[in-house]
């Protein structure tokens, strides 16, 4: 598809917004915390960097994708960073904040790398020469919409604390709102294509979802992570960072089909998040310090 305002200017400009909202909220300390909270960040990071990926890769083996085109924005998804919002729900359900914290800011520092080599060769073991994705310019270009406004919140934290805490909670709002817009945007302009796929990539984008909620709170269970940080994971994994996936999608590739499985995901995984909130308020306060190592 052709570049129009909505890909080319306004969806940089949202994860711009969305990276320095990341910033707003950081402090050195922050990235000091992955030594406090080593199980909870290390097995963090395996899930989202390894598990959830995998399990998009063999759901693409096992599933008759309609095309490749569907089934790499399907992989997209699952290799983007944490959503901004994970700190939130984790903080609503008593989970490690500042675990959750210095997870988002490693994990959002990663995968401006990770994205574009691990979809390269992941897309290129599925199906062999069917998608290109440039390297080079995608890492560029996210590292660009990333490590800039990221540094950029955390000076603004640094030397106007104030200002940042001020700043915080209308540019998160900002960038919800303008996800959802430009979510309904993308829609409008791939109508076609996005209700002739819809059928077939619903369920299986729903039980994506369903694995990344459950499959972050079991992969932490079984680490010996606590009841805090299982609930923390839980948010970490399955909340993505859909801007992310549809700047790859719809700004860099411009592949219209790649784009429905961010687009949905994007819109399903809040209502998976509150309704894993309901459940761990049902549970009560767990315990907050972590597993002697």
């Amino acid at each position: 598809m052709e570049s129009t305002i909505v890909s080319a200017v306004i969806l940089p400009l949202s994860l711009f917004a969305v990276m320095a909202g990341i910033g707003l909220s950081l402090t050195l300390t922050d990235f000091a915390n992955v030594i406090k909270y080593p199980r909870t960040v290390i097995v963090g990071l395996c899930g989202q960097l390894i598990l959830l990926p995998l399990i998009a890769v063999a759901m693409i083996w096992l599933i008759p994708f309609s095309t490749p085109l569907i089934a790499a924005g399907f992989l997209i998804i699952a290799l983007a960073p944490g959503g901004a919002t994970s700190n939130l729900f984790t903080f609503l359900a008593k989970g490690e904040v500042a675990a959750s914290i210095s997870l988002t800011a490693v994990i959002s520092l990663i995968t401006p790398f990770t994205i574009p080599i691990l979809a390269s060769w992941f897309l290129n073991v599925i199906e062999p020469g069917q998608i290109q994705i440039p390297i080079g310019q995608t890492i560029v270009q996210l590292v660009a919409i990333t490590f800039v406004p990221v540094t950029l919140g955390m000076v603004i934290r640094r030397f106007a604390e104030r200002v940042a805490h001020q700043m915080q909670t209308p540019v998160q709002i900002f960038s919800l709102v303008t996800l959802f817009l430009i979510i309904i945007a993308l829609m409008v302009e791939n109508w076609t294509v996005f209700i002739g796929n819809f059928a077939m990539m619903a369920p299986w984008v729903t039980l994506l979802v369903i694995i990344a909620f459950a499959g972050g709170y079991a992969l932490a269970r079984i680490a010996g992570v606590t009841e805090a940080g299982q609930r923390t994971l839980s948010f970490e994994i399955g909340l993505q960072n859909g801007t992310a996936a549809l700047l790859v999608t719809a700004t860099i590739l411009k592949i219209p089909e790649t784009t429905i499985a961010p687009m949905f995901y994007s819109i399903l995984m809040f209502v998976f998040a509150g309704l894993a909130l309901l459940i761990f308020k049902r549970m009560g306060t767990p315990a907050t310090r972590e597993a002697t190592e």
